[in-house]
């Protein structure tokens, strides 16, 4: 699964599209959100799943009013009625792209602009939407130019389910086979790619796909215009809208204080209850300590304070000197972290 600092990357791809845009016209980097149910996943009779979830707040599809023509297979998956129908239904105009990573999860915001004013007028632009990502096992944030981006997305196929009829529903777009390196397919093979989400802008399209279609997102819509402050931490939005649709705990690299507190909490609640479960399983848990961190940075972590995975969280939180040293280590890790990927 991408973690923090993968998703750090995946930022720093988003804000550098941006900045080239910004460049070249000298105005804010504004996108449109597209949306693709065609290559969304289903759940089955025995598990119920969802790829994709709205909180329309009060945006009234009024303030898009051009209405949109909808792809059949799109309409097919998303029936009239349905939640986040809207989003298809009428034209969605360009808004100011900005982007946030808290944890496992990424958002994006597009959408509709207030006024085309250059970029020191930030406070003029706005974006009615949100889209918020959690990248499952293998989904990834992708930067395309938009002339490839257009050529992909104007053919969907039938998608790789060995079952005919649902292959038909899980649909897939065709990679053009220019685009393709010599010797990566054979001859005869069809190069597919899975859509779930995008964020269009004049020159680059920031592209959300996952092969195995396991990634789930998530769209906030607003009547007002979302701010850069609207995506900050501490923000009422921030708090409690724009992170709650997957659990999480306070971000170990923008919200330090906040994380500290629920450690310390955490440990307090050790002592009180006692508890034998390994340090790694706890860093794991997206209600606990570290937030649901991931695997692989739970267990670099705790190479680096010399902690064995399997250690029993009572052994670690009864130890005053063991715990200090855990938890400086970790506000170092943390900063370091931060500084390290914010700067690529």
């Amino acid at each position: 699964m991408p973690e923090s600092q993968a998703l750090q990357i995946f930022a720093a791809r988003v804000r550098k599209a941006c900045l080239k845009a910004f460049l070249n016209c000298g105005i804010l980097a504004e996108g449109v959100l597209h949306i693709f149910p065609r290559t969304w996943a289903e759940g089955t009779a025995a598990k119920a799943y969802s790829t994709f979830t709205v909180d329309q707040g009060d945006y009234t599809p009024d303030i898009e009013p051009t209405p949109a023509v909808v792809n059949e297979y799109d309409a097919g998956k998303m029936k009239q009625g349905a939640p986040g129908r809207y989003l298809l239904e009428t034209e969605r105009k360009s808004g100011p792209i900005h982007v946030a990573v808290r944890g496992k999860c990424l958002a994006i915001s597009a959408g509709h602009a207030r006024s085309p004013f250059f970029y020191p007028f930030v406070a003029h632009h706005g974006a009615q939407h949100i889209l918020v990502c959690h990248f499952g096992l293998e989904g990834e944030i992708l930067t395309v130019p938009r002339y490839i981006y257009d050529q992909v997305i104007a053919r969907s196929v039938p998608g790789n389910n060995p079952n005919a009829a649902k292959a038909e529903r899980l649909r897939s777009f065709l990679i053009p086979r220019k685009y393709v390196d010599p010797g990566a397919r054979e001859d005869n093979s069809l190069y597919k790619i899975n859509i779930l989400a995008a964020v269009v802008m004049e020159e680059d399209a920031f592209i959300v796909c996952d092969f195995a279609r396991i990634m789930q997102i998530h769209v906030i819509s607003n009547s007002r215009f979302w701010t850069e402050e609207d995506m900050s931490p501490g923000s009422e939005t921030w708090k409690n809208r724009l992170w709650t649709r997957y659990a999480g705990g306070p971000d170990w690299i923008l919200e330090k204080d906040d994380a500290l507190a629920v450690l310390d909490g955490w440990r307090q609640k050790v002592l009180r209850k006692g508890t034998e479960t390994p340090i790694i399983d706890v860093l794991l848990q997206a209600d606990g300590p570290g937030g649901g961190i991931g695997q692989h940075l739970a267990n670099d972590l705790l190479f680096g304070a010399a902690i064995h995975p399997d250690t029993p969280a009572d052994v670690l939180c009864e130890d005053d000197e063991l715990y200090d040293s855990f938890r400086e280590y970790v506000e170092t890790v943390r900063v370091g972290v931060g500084v390290k990927y914010t700067e690529i």
